[in-house]
Order: structure tokens, then C-alpha cells, then sequence
């Protein structure tokens, strides 16, 4: 509504009157309004009281308490964007602790002369009292892609490996007579890289 645009006017005294108070009464109006237009919400003062309301700042959403943040079950989980942040948090703990919980439910490898390798979990195959001294073979049955096999060996020729096993450039060569330290790690069903190393005396 256009308040400047109606200006009421009459000729008898009374209506006159009434017409002078309707359009004080206008412009009164006019007025507010132009005043609250000028306003921003940096105008408007926060909510003290309880209920409290409160404007929604940086600092004030960095020190929000993650209420409703729930302890942490192990489990793989995907992220998803329509997740709250709460919600994805949640979901990243469990994640974390799924691969803790993993790391912690691994046997340790009994490895004797003979046996071939398993990639379950990070393991070492013989010690240095009682190396390993026979040929080497893996197994890929339920491997996990990553895991790593510390052969410690000796014995009076070098071992063959399996098809499976790659040799790194980078390796060294097997020595008899002394402990080698055989690092076996699994990619996938067709390869195993290795490399062999010796102390340094």
C-alpha cells in the first residue's frame, strides 16, 4: 500500500476532523515502516531470557557440545552427505574403531618349516633362535591387501618362493649361513612382493 497516495479530505467539520486524524495516523504508519526497513539484524538484540535465543556464530559453533555424540561401535560404515554432523562423526568414530578392533583380533602367525604364508595380519615367521629354513608359499585364502609377513630364514641354500611371490628391484640377495629377513607383503590373489635384507655387522 502506497500510504502517501491516500489523503482523505471532506467538507463538513466533523468528517474533516476524522480525515485529519486518518491521515496523521498514515504517515505515523509511513514512518514506522521506513524505520523498520532500515533495520538489520545486527539492530535487533539477543534473546537473554530462557528460552535463550541466540545468533548462530563461528565461535559459538566451534564450541557447540557434540550432545548426542554416542560412544563408538565398531563397525564399516559409509559416510553419507545427508548424514548430520553428529550423525557423520558417529559414523567416522566407528570406523576407526573397526580398524583398531581388526588390528586387535589378529592372531599372531605360528610359522613352521613347511607351511605356506597366510595374509590375515601382520605376522612374523620364525624367530631368530628358530628361523625358518624351508621353501616358501603363500596362501591367499581370506588375505587382507596390505598385510605384511616377516619371514626370518636360514639355511644352507636360498628358498624357492611359489609363482605368487615378486621380487623387488630394490632387494637384496639371500644369504647362506647367516639370518635373512624375508618382508612378504600381499596385493592380491597373484602377487606377493618380497624383498630380502640382512643386519648390517
Amino acid at each position: 500500500m502506497n500510504l502517501t497516495a491516500h489523503s482523505f479530505t471532506t467538507k463538513n467539520t466533523g468528517d474533516q476532523y476524522a480525515a485529519t486524524e486518518i491521515n496523521a495516523t498514515n504517515n505515523r504508519l509511513k514512518t514506522t515502516i521506513e524505520s523498520l526497513n532500515a533495520y538489520t539484524a545486527d539492530d535487533i538484540p539477543e534473546k537473554s531470557s530462557s528460552p535463550a535465543n541466540k545468533y548462530f556464530t563461528d565461535a559459538r559453533a566451534i564450541a557447540a557440545p557434540l550432545t548426542g555424540l554416542a560412544a563408538p561401535t565398531p563397525q564399516s560404515v559409509a559416510i553419507n552427505a545427508s548424514d548430520t554432523v553428529i550423525g557423520a562423526l558417529k559414523k567416522l568414530f566407528d570406523n576407526i574403531s573397526y580398524l583398531f578392533s581388526i588390528k586387535a583380533n589378529v592372531t599372531p602367525l605360528t610359522f613352521t618349516s613347511g607351511m605356506g604364508l597366510t595374509f590375515t595380519g601382520d605376522a612374523v615367521a620364525g624367530t631368530t633362535a628358530l628361523p625358518i629354513d624351508t621353501n616358501i608359499t603363500g596362501s591367499t585364502g581370506n588375505a587382507v591387501v596390505g598385510v605384511t609377513v616377516l619371514v626370518i630364514h636360514n639355511a644352507g641354500t636360498a628358498p624357492t618362493f611359489d609363482s605368487k611371490f615378486k621380487k623387488l628391484t630394490g632387494s637384496g640377495n639371500y644369504v647362506t649361513g647367516q639370518l635373512n629377513y624375508i618382508y612378504c607383503q600381499y596385493i592380491n590373489s597373484t602377487t606377493i612382493i618380497y624383498s630380502i635384507n640382512q643386519v648390517a655387522v
